[in-house]
């Protein structure tokens, strides 16, 4: 069972750039592993999170579009399982939890389930537990949450905690034109024009291609 086990990973990690007929093997295959282990068996919370995250980044991929939402349901039920120790498997710990919280609002943004996304992106913006990249993240969908909606302080807000937290300026540029675009659409011509210019420059101090 290690051995199938091992080789379900191994797939994973050999992954594919667009749906075939080998993700749809990959799929199968680590389905019919899960429901030949026992329910007791700890690989099956691994097991769950690996197949959450390849029906996820199935859907996200071109083409196949009847299987998009099936896919991202399937990924959230995963997901929300092991978050929460369903269906026998174990609970996630609390740093694990931050990152499957992360995962769960990805899929309910793509689900167009923005409130409930946005619950979830709040929670790993504001844990003690995310790492610097994941709360950047988190920030960064926020603000784009509020921008669609209109409210441009909070845009505002979470670009500006998105660029803080950024560990190169290459990290940054593209929350530095977000914000710049944000402004011009505020009519604040004169940080629109600010912001731009740092979105135009790498670490080096040379414009980018």
């Amino acid at each position: 069972m290690k051995n199938k086990l091992a080789v379900a990973f191994l797939l994973i990690g050999l992954g594919t750039s667009s749906f075939s007929q080998a993700d749809q093997y990959l799929i199968d295959e680590m389905e019919s592993l899960k429901s030949s282990l026992e329910a007791s068996d700890p690989d099956r919370t691994e097991l769950s999170l690996r197949l959450a995250d390849i029906y996820f980044d199935v859907s996200i991929q071109e083409g196949d579009g009847d299987k998009i939402i099936p896919y991202r349901k399937k990924a959230l039920k995963l997901y929300q399982d092991v978050l929460l120790g369903r269906d026998g498997l174990k609970k996630a710990s609390l740093k694990k939890s931050t990152i499957i919280k992360y995962q769960i609002a990805r899929v309910l943004g793509k689900l167009n389930k923005i409130q409930k996304a946005k619950g979830f992106y709040s929670e790993v913006f504001e844990s003690t537990d995310a790492s610097k990249k994941v709360k950047r993240e988190a920030a960064f969908s926020l603000a784009e949450f509020f921008e669609e909606e209109v409210n441009f302080n909070q845009a505002d807000k979470y670009y500006k905690a998105a660029i803080s937290l950024c560990e190169s300026i290459e990290s940054c540029n593209y929350a530095h034109y977000k914000r710049a675009w944000l402004y011009y659409k505020e009519v604040k011509l004169g940080e629109a024009i600010k912001e731009l210019k740092m979105a135009l420059w790498d670490s080096k101090g040379q414009a980018r291609d």
